[in-house]
């Protein structure tokens, strides 16, 4: 058993993995990773829905007054 049983088997080229840093783990998380779950937290789907009616409504609120408020002051009295 002189022979080196290495020398029996054709290996075929393997391309190298290109090496990269190692992956970083913070010990405490980043602002973003706190917004995140802050806002998977707080703005739930009924809370969205609440800002988008009290947003439209007072948009509506506010033209309605300003037309009102332009009216009066455009008013002719004959």
């Amino acid at each position: 058993m002189n022979e080196n049983t290495a020398r029996k088997y054709d290996y075929e080229d393997v391309q190298a993995i290109p090496k990269r840093p190692a992956q970083v783990i913070p010990l405490h998380p980043t602002v973003w990773q706190r917004r995140k779950a802050w806002v998977r937290t707080t703005l739930t789907p009924e809370r969205v829905a609440d800002i988008i009616l009290v947003g439209t409504t007072l948009l509506l609120s506010g033209v309605i007054f300003y037309v009102l408020y332009h009216g009066i002051q455009n008013y002719q009295i004959f």
